[in-house]
């Protein structure tokens, strides 16, 4: 049994009123002083209703945002973002060879930090390319004053409007390791771990004495070096002229320095639909290769933005392609990042594998995109205009299922159901939630399905049918 809707609710009100004629004869004449109270309510029970409809699954998918939120708490999915990164032509216009040291602050036409990866030196008059990262640093020191196992210290969020990109912990000059559930950590160790809570806050927490990692002392001195970022940056055109924070020799003045490329133009942290998607996986599955399980999520943990990602292993592989010598052992990954080139994408999930699991060899497969043929035919009451209803249709199932939609991010696990398009299109569609109405879904067949294969909704491929209901198909009105 479905949640009852407002106009249900409000129905069954105004047919309870028999009872009371007073109260029924002000209904008739429309007096709003009663309408706006049957109204409110039931407005207000339907919406618990649907909560109560929600809470009733639960147990089996996770629906409502604080229950989403909980299970990125307890899987420790953090809220970092991924920073923006450029390859920059710089051209050394002076008669001596110049130096662009790492960690040069450098500024974009909108005033935003860049800092240069790497030293690189440029000959009198050379154009050499020059990577950088856009981010910005800040401390913050912390005195331990009263001890205890496993001490937090909160993580102050940024004064401007930036993300956490990452961080590090020093004590002096003891530089700690992070590692994520204290995975391979001896009692002693300099080691830390971070942690999030519902409200998505950060407390970096440390070991406790004789047990794991370090336990700390009274008067023991932290300093948090933390990296900020913008998180995604897509208004960098080609040739944009960059420069230096600050001109401090002559030599400084005679360089000329331009965007050349955008390597990967970064993300925000995970969205409430990003996290949606990873509660769906099983909570034993973490950074720990032994009891990993799927690489898929392992990667969406640190990859945002992600259209499209498949991982499959050698069995599934072989299933599809046949058996082969070259499939032993090997990890197969397909997958598309807005913003990040191949190279960096590639780059970034051989490490991410490794630092699990460094026996898999990573071979690379291009996501094979195919839109999926979907025709809506509905029937409409007169009162609806059928190219508004048609326009929310498009709306609402492109929203859902074109690409970008983290629900057909998902590799090897398509979302097209039929189900699920019709609840969609009766919680979404006002014309569609009357009971003059009606609509039927109809899915064209995939064929053989690939491992690699990006399934989705495009607005070309989406038919949308719609005529007025034929509800007085009597002889009277004819």
């Amino acid at each position: 049994m479905t949640a009852p809707t407002a106009r249900e609710i409000e129905a069954a009100a105004l047919a309870s009123l028999s009872s009371y004629p007073l109260v029924a004869q002000l209904v008739q004449v429309g007096d709003p002083r009663v309408l706006a109270q049957i109204k409110a309510q039931a407005a207000m029970l339907a919406m618990v209703a649907e909560q109560v409809e929600v809470a009733q699954f639960e147990p089996f998918t996770k629906a409502r945002d604080s229950t989403v939120l909980a299970d990125a708490t307890l899987k420790g999915i953090l809220p970092l973002a991924r920073s923006c990164r450029v390859r920059l032509s710089v051209t050394n216009g002076d008669a001596s060879p110049f130096t662009v040291a790492a960690g040069r602050r450098l500024i974009d036409p909108k005033g935003r930090i860049f800092m240069v990866d790497s030293d690189v030196t440029i000959a009198a008059g050379a154009t050499v390319n020059v990577l950088a990262t856009q981010k910005s640093t800040r401390t913050v020191d912390h005195t331990v004053v009263v001890p205890t196992p496993y001490y937090r210290i909160e993580v102050p969020t940024a004064a401007t409007d930036t993300f956490l990109a990452s961080l590090a912990v020093w004590m002096g000059a003891q530089e700690f390791t992070y590692a994520p559930d204290w995975f391979n950590v001896s009692p002693g160790a300099f080691a830390f771990q971070v942690e999030t809570d519902e409200r998505r806050s950060l407390h970096v927490c440390m070991g406790a004495t004789d047990v794991v990692g370090y336990g700390v002392q009274s008067g023991d001195e932290f300093e948090l070096r933390i990296v900020d970022c913008e998180g995604k940056i897509d208004d960098l055109a080609a040739g944009a002229p960059f420069g230096f924070e600050y001109v401090l020799t002559v030599a400084d003045g005679k360089q000329t320095l331009a965007l050349a490329e955008v390597l990967d133009t970064g993300a925000a942290p995970p969205t409430p639909a990003d996290l949606r998607v990873m509660a769906r996986y099983p909570a034993i599955y973490d950074h720990n290769a032994v009891y990993l399980g799927e690489f898929d999520f392992l990667l969406r943990r640190y990859l945002t933005g992600i259209q499209f990602l498949s991982v499959w292993n050698e069995q599934i592989e072989e299933e599809v392609r046949g058996a082969s010598l070259d499939s032993i052992n090997r990890l197969f990954v397909s997958g598309v990042v807005t913003g990040m080139t191949t190279e960096a994408f590639q780059a970034r999930v051989r490490e991410l594998v490794a630092r699990a699991d460094d026996s898999y060899r990573v071979v690379f497969v291009d996501a094979d995109e195919y839109a999926v043929s979907v025709a809506i035919n509905g029937r409409i009451s007169v009162v609806h205009d059928p190219a508004t209803v048609e326009a929310q249709i498009r709306g609402a199932i492109l929203a859902a299922y074109d690409m970008g939609a983290p629900l057909v991010s998902v590799g090897m696990s398509n979302p097209l159901r039929v189900q699920s398009i019709s609840k969609l299109l009766k919680k979404d569609i006002p014309a569609f939630q009357d009971e003059l109405s009606d609509f039927e879904v109809v899915i064209s067949t995939l064929g053989a399905p690939l491992p690699e294969q990006f399934v989705h909704i495009a607005n070309d491929s989406l038919e949308v049918n719609l005529e007025y209901a034929d509800h007085n198909g009597g002889l009277w009105n004819q």
